[in-house]
């Protein structure tokens, strides 16, 4: 089906193929990067994640749930519950210590870090060390007096704490939304540029596609079937079939194959003249009176004229005698070395041979005059 098509709609269809292809890739990169990118789909999953585990549980670095175990540890009367409370302020301590080493090796802004790393550290560790060395005591004590007098001494500090969690907060929000601004716009370039490659890429590959597809149309000089049926009919002997060409076309195939027919025709016209010409030539020789014989360069008899087949005819049981072999159907092809008892000497002599030599030969009492002329061709080459 696809050779039925011309090399034109050919290229068409590649060209066609390319731009599907390159916008089906398009599309699915935008989607992709409309998916993934700030505020996108993907991105409020994750902080929507982030936002329910930090509205679940207390974080580890803002000492609420600490303050409020030591409310609770405050107001309790039972001992198992009270040793609870203590444990679960231990891990709560230990966690606190934990976030804090973890977020000091962070690379964070100087809003955020002053209010998160000092700040609230330095009232969370009055805390920790006011409940540790005071309020802890005194209610394993059952001092409630000094009790209570520390606790406000720790409400102070986690106020105080608190105060730094919230300017915390605030720069981290103020953060977090010039991140996010940032992103867009880097996403947005991002997607520019994409589309300017992507744009770009497919003005390239067509035009590359056209320059190439006007490239081999104009080194074909036409559509490839008929350049194809062209060939077809020189191939078959048909050399007077007219080529059409395009103006100033002299180099395409279709030009060349012109070319090619118009001096086969000229060859075979030619040949054809020479041809005719070797047949008067051996018409004429075939019917002289005198006898004729032409051997290759290689001593082969190639020709002998009716005169002299008539003559050897004639004498052939003579000649037998001393050439017992000499048949004279049997000479085309035959080597005029057979008929010489030291064909070297003969070789020699003709091989040296630059004209006519002429020499008496006899045979059972048969005397031959022979006559030999070398053959040469146009380029002065011995031939025959």
């Amino acid at each position: 089906m696809v050779n039925l098509l011309s090399l034109k709609s050919r290229f068409i269809i590649i060209v066609v193929t390319l731009m599907v292809g390159f916008t089906v890739f398009g599309a699915k990169t935008y989607l992709a990067m409309k998916e993934l990118s700030v505020r996108g789909p993907v991105y409020q999953q994750i902080i929507q994640g982030k936002d329910l585990v930090a509205d679940i549980l207390p974080p580890p670095e803002y000492i609420i749930e600490a303050y409020l175990v030591l409310l609770e540890l405050s107001r309790s009367g039972d001992a198992t519950e009270s040793e609870a409370l203590l444990k679960r302020f231990e891990v709560l301590r230990t966690d606190y210590k934990s976030r804090h080493e973890y977020w000091l090796s962070q690379n964070l802004d100087a809003a955020i870090a002053k209010p998160f790393l000092t700040d609230s550290y330095l009232s969370a560790q009055d805390f920790f060390r006011e409940a540790e060395a005071i309020f802890i005591p005194s209610i394993k004590a059952g001092d409630s007096e000094s009790a209570e007098a520390s606790l406000q001494r720790i409400r102070d500090a986690y106020y105080q704490h608190r105060k730094s969690i919230d300017e915390t907060v605030t720069q981290a929000s103020l953060r977090t939304q010039r991140d996010e601004q940032q992103a867009a716009q880097e996403i947005e370039s991002v997607n520019l540029q994409l589309a300017g490659v992507f744009g770009g890429s497919l003005i390239v590959a067509v035009l590359l596609t056209w320059l190439v597809a006007r490239s081999v149309l104009r080194q074909m000089g036409g559509e490839l079937s008929y350049a194809v049926a062209i060939a077809g009919k020189i191939a078959g002997g048909h050399l007077n079939s007219e080529i059409e060409l395009k103006p100033k076309d002299t180099s395409s195939l279709l030009s060349s194959m012109k070319t090619m027919q118009f001096q086969l025709r000229e060859q075979i016209d030619k040949e054809a003249r020479e041809k005719a010409g070797f047949a008067r030539v051996k018409m004429a020789l075939d019917n002289v009176t005198t006898n004729v014989m032409i051997a290759d360069d290689k001593y082969n008899i190639v020709y002998i004229n009716h005169a002299l087949l008539e003559m050897l005819r004639g004498c052939e049981k003579s000649l037998q005698l001393m050439l017992p072999n000499f048949k004279v159907d049997n000479l085309i092809g035959a080597n005029i070395d057979e008929f010489h008892k030291v064909p070297g000497h003969q070789r020699r002599l003709l091989g040296n041979l630059d004209k006519t030599y002429k020499t008496l030969i006899e045979i059972c009492n048969l005397h031959f005059t022979l006559i030999v002329n070398p053959v040469y061709n146009e380029n002065h080459q011995r031939i025959g």
